[in-house]
């Protein structure tokens, strides 16, 4: 009779996900992780794939010439799915005192009702040692513990984690690396590389940075690329840099210095796929007071600039935030937010333009 190893080796030759071997094998996914991790050290060496729905899929690495690369991953999706939902979350600073572990179960919770299997962090995912003040723990072994054990956790929901400058300077000060930590003991938090790493999906990229970490540069090509932002703590939407959509992503913690909103906030994204390539997307600020969730700042855009010679970039800012969340954080949208257009069209209704028609338009009158 085979023993639980030889299932669980079986069942990944068989291509078998993550949640069917657990099922199969009746471990959950935190101790076939585990498992995972004992049989690593009987010489296997696994590679995961990462897909839409939340599954991981284990392969058993035959190729000593393909190291896992930590600089970026693949999310994989069935070829019938035009549409990606997401939350695209920052600078939790987890072991700060002002560190708001609670927003992140609702965020967790809000995930799940929505069928959301993707969230993608921007960095700072712990405090470190920059700085001496509101620190639960002043050593980065106890700050590690504590953000893998009280980070929430969902068999369906796949974090994938930017790291930033707070994690970097940790890695340096102390020679602990938290990507290495979270790789040993969290199956479902992807550490995507350290300032910068990117995110595939079909034929686009999706760029994540961390503005202020050594590790910053990289040879990415931001043009017509989403790139999300973390270290800013504020929300902003950021167009016409490089043909891009930049997003900076709100910080998910009471840490919101610089006084430009009072809550905390995260980004829920839903982008349209044609052929393949980003066609639309709407990008929804989301913020957390307590237990609730309220609709701020919104940017609808027409994505498929660069891909379809007959295709023009349309982007509207809406501020959706109701009378009373207005009051608890900025009454001037357009300032604080940095729109540089503000329309209340409904961008389903625009008119597209092509470049054609507009060069007629212009040259040929």
């Amino acid at each position: 009779m085979k023993n639980t190893n030889d299932k669980i080796i079986e069942m990944i030759n068989n291509n078998k996900s993550a949640n069917e071997i657990a099922k199969a094998v009746n471990l959950s996914n935190k101790q076939l992780f585990y498992r995972l991790n004992l049989l690593k050290s009987k010489g296997y060496e696994f590679i995961k794939k990462y897909y839409y729905n939340g599954d991981i899929v284990y392969t058993i690495n035959k190729n000593l010439n393909d190291p896992i690369n930590n600089k970026g991953a693949n999310i994989f999706s069935k070829l019938n799915d035009n549409e990606f939902n997401a939350i695209f979350i920052s600078d939790l600073h987890l072991g700060n005192k002002k560190d708001r572990i609670d927003l992140l179960k609702v965020i967790y919770e809000y995930c799940a009702k929505e069928n959301i299997n993707i969230i993608i962090n921007a960095g700072d995912f712990i405090d470190g040692l920059i700085g001496n003040s509101d620190k639960k723990f002043f050593d980065i072994e106890s700050q590690i513990n504590y953000a893998i054990k009280n980070h929430p956790f969902d068999n369906n929901i796949l974090n994938f984690l930017c790291l930033g400058n707070h994690d970097y300077d940790s890695y340096e000060k102390s020679g602990q690396d938290l990507s290495k930590a979270l790789n040993a003991r969290r199956h479902d938090i992807i550490p995507i590389g350290y300032g910068a790493g990117s995110l595939k999906i079909k034929n686009e990229e999706i760029i994540v940075i961390h503005p202020g970490t050594k590790t910053l540069n990289n040879n990415y090509d931001y043009r017509y690329k989403l790139v999300l932002s973390g270290h800013h703590h504020t929300m902003k939407f950021l167009t016409g840099y490089n043909n891009c959509i930049q997003i900076q992503i709100p910080s998910l913690s009471d840490l919101l210095f610089r006084d430009y909103n009072l809550m905390a906030g995260v980004v829920r994204a839903k982008i349209t796929f044609n052929n393949g390539f980003f066609e639309t997307g709407l990008f929804t600020n989301l913020l957390i007071e307590k237990t609730k969730i309220h609709t701020g700042a919104e940017l609808q855009s027409y994505m498929l600039q660069g891909k379809n010679p007959n295709a023009t970039k349309s982007i509207f800012y809406i501020d959706k935030r109701d009378d009373n969340i207005k009051k608890n954080t900025q009454s001037d949208t357009n300032q604080k937010y940095n729109f540089t257009e503000k329309s209340n069209v409904d961008n389903s209704k625009v008119k597209r333009i092509s470049r054609i028609e507009k060069f007629n338009s212009k040259y040929r009158k």
